[in-house]
């Protein structure tokens, strides 16, 4: 009788266990589902950024070959014609 008990005894005991390592297992899981989470969250934050910066990046070149491509006298030049077109209209 005293080997029943023992083994009833060892059993609960490696059901105890058990059951603790599947609670530590569940908790490294959520653990590992937040940081995973938040690595996705940071990538789609940085691709963001990215696609931004490089449509900034896009605009400016732009404006500089526009700013490049204007006659002499540059955008001055171009704002006094269109001023003084306008004036003639209004005579």
């Amino acid at each position: 009788m005293s080997s029943l008990e023992e083994f009833r005894i060892q059993k609960d005991d490696l059901l105890a266990k058990f059951a603790a390592i599947e609670e530590k297992l569940k908790e490294q899981e959520n653990e590992h589902n937040e940081v995973l989470y938040e690595l996705e969250r940071k990538q789609v934050v940085d691709k963001d950024r990215y696609v931004k910066d490089q449509c900034q990046n896009n605009m400016r070149n732009k404006k500089m070959q526009t700013a490049t491509q204007e006659p002499k006298g540059g955008l001055f030049l171009s704002l006094g014609k269109i001023l003084a077109s306008i004036h003639k209209e209004e005579k």
